[in-house]
């Protein structure tokens, strides 16, 4: 017997309507229990309509589906009468899972109550939301390894050691998805390839010759894959023979070819930042046998120009008074520079550690004006301090800041002419308290000037002085800036406020 035909139209078949509806369609009693299933719901999970009938709806869901069909779904349809959209897994005679949405719509309890529920495939949502993911967490991915990458860099920029940047290669190659361990090799002083920037109670090493991935890296100086131990050696710097910096993982083949160029750019950062630590060494040691040279011949000089003032007081006409009173100036003001330059460089190498703490700058700064006007009381040059605001809190190292204010103060009087002065004016903005010297003197010295300066009476800027100063400056976080004009100029210290 044909059903009758549907809202009049005598060519839609109820019956076919259901069976051969888009959408998989069950029909249950109150208890779960299946009585009818569509034709389409059987084709795609390969079953017969004998096969689910007395059976309970549960059945046709995987295990996990079952649970949540028990504890969640089921109970929400008795009390909220009908639920929708809600994703499951059917499982297929062949028990594969077939993703599809859930909708119930239930009338009466138990055994006289009827279910109906529809399941709507979906296999292509499922799969473009998986592609969605994969696409996002590759996206994540990315950007936590340029994230990984700016801060390796960044560490490696400030780098001043062969372990600092031991270090920030090894945080930077153990945060790689599936590494195991990352390490430094670097030649030490046996000729062998040494573990550095590890806290270990005995440094691992091994022979330049051995059989081991770094060591042949170091020795033919090129990226080696070692899929024996999961390892990839990259050398450190593209041209010398820095080190090495190997990478194990869980898989070496397994190893993106984006992340292999992100070890490669950090060996070639780190190359980079051990070529320039060997650069500021070699200019230090240099430095520091010159300043070592100097400071014993002026010594000597000092003494000598002290001993000759004593001795010759009143024998010398006004001008030789001068000239060994000059004498006497520069030798001590280069005995003083060599010091300073001396302890700027011991806190360069970190062997002395700035302390930055709020301080008032004001007592700092009178303590240096003071000991510049005792130190320079004959050349008839005064220090003028002001202050243009109250609060002159910054954060400074007390004794760094002194020594740079006395530099650039002694530098001024020394550039200023007799009867003159120098103008010291203290400011500050919201981020910044500002020391400003004025003097009335020539500008710095360039390289070639120094022989022109050596033999004319023109007072001249002192490089070293500066040098020195924005050192110290530069140490506590601030900035040091020059102005030079025909007439003078003015050096504005700009520090931190607290």
């Amino acid at each position: 017997m044909s059903s009758p035909p549907v809202g009049g139209l005598p060519n839609i078949d109820a019956e076919d309507l259901f069976e051969h509806a888009p959408v998989g369609y069950v029909i249950t009693d109150g208890d779960w229990k299946i009585l009818r299933v569509n034709q389409t719901l059987l084709d795609w999970l390969h079953l017969e309509h004998e096969d689910l009938v007395e059976t309970h709806f549960s059945h046709l869901l995987t295990a996990p589906g079952r649970i949540y069909h028990e504890t969640h779904y089921a109970p929400l349809v008795l009390h909220q009468g009908q639920v929708g959209e809600v994703a499951a897994d059917l499982t297929r005679r062949d028990a594969a899972p077939l993703p599809v949405l859930l909708g119930s719509h239930s009338r009466g309890q138990g055994a006289g109550g009827r279910i109906r529920t529809s399941l709507v495939r979906v296999e292509e949502r499922r799969r473009y939301e998986s592609e969605l993911l994969a696409a996002r967490r590759r996206a994540e991915d990315s950007e936590q390894r340029t994230h990984a990458l700016h801060d390796a860099v960044a560490r490696l920029v400030g780098a001043t050691t062969e372990e600092h940047v031991a270090a920030s290669l090894h945080l930077a190659g153990t945060a790689l998805p599936g590494a195991l361990d990352a390490s430094a090799w670097m030649l030490d002083k046996l000729g062998e390839l040494r573990e550095v920037g590890r806290k270990r109670s005995q440094p691992r090493r091994i022979a330049v010759t051995a059989d081991h991935p770094a060591a042949q890296c170091f020795r033919d100086r090129e990226v080696v894959v070692d899929r024996r131990v999961n390892m990839l050696a990259v050398p450190l710097g593209p041209d010398e023979a820095h080190g090495v910096f190997s990478v194990a993982m869980a898989s070496i083949d397994g190893l993106p070819e984006h992340d292999r160029e992100l070890i490669t750019t950090l060996a070639r950062q780190a190359g980079q930042a051990l070529e320039r630590i060997a650069i500021h060494r070699r200019r230090q040691d240099v430095l520091h046998a010159a300043a070592r040279d100097l400071h014993l011949p002026l010594t000597v000089v000092v003494g000598h120009a002290a001993s000759l003032e004593e001795l010759l007081e009143d024998r010398l006409t006004e001008g030789e008074d001068a000239a060994l009173r000059r004498l006497h100036g520069v030798a001590q003001r280069m005995q003083d520079l060599v010091a300073d330059f001396l302890e700027l460089a011991r806190i360069e190498e970190g062997h002395v550690e700035l302390v930055r703490e709020p301080h008032d700058v004001g007592p700092i700064l009178h303590d240096a004006a003071e000991f510049v006007r005792q130190r320079t009381a004959g050349e008839g040059v005064s220090v003028q301090v002001t202050h243009l605001v109250e609060n002159t809190r910054a954060l400074v190292d007390p004794e760094a800041l002194r020594m740079a204010l006395t530099n650039l103060l002694t530098d001024a009087v020394n550039l200023t002419p007799r009867t003159e002065h120098v103008t010291v004016a203290v400011t500050a903005t919201e981020t910044t308290v500002d020391i400003v010297v004025t003097d009335l003197g020539a500008a710095p010295l360039a390289e070639g000037d120094w022989v022109q300066a050596s033999t004319s009476d023109a007072p001249a800027r002192s490089a070293i002085g500066h040098t020195v100063a924005r050192g110290f400056v530069e140490a506590m976080g601030g900035h040091l800036v020059v102005e030079d004009t025909p007439t003078g100029g003015t050096v504005e210290v700009r520090l931190r406020r607290a």
